[in-house]
């Protein structure tokens, strides 16, 4: 956790928000520390690519935009 890795870039994450994969690999939890007013979002967690299709991520409240 603390970063993202999209096409050759790296985007620093805030330091509070951790993801864990259980011992199965079958869910991911998101935790926030210490969590604000500010972190409230719908947050997507996922092992691999689901709803869209694609192989890109979706993420909420993050200051990296991929634009096409």
């Amino acid at each position: 956790t603390g970063q993202v890795s999209r096409k050759s870039k790296i985007v620093d994450l805030d330091p509070r928000f951790s993801g864990k994969v259980n011992e199965k690999k079958t869910h991911v939890d998101l935790e926030i520390f210490n969590a604000k007013v500010t972190d409230s979002a719908i947050y997507y967690c996922a092992l691999e690519p689901t709803v869209t299709g694609k192989q890109t991520t979706l993420y909420k409240n993050l200051t990296y935009v991929n634009h096409p």
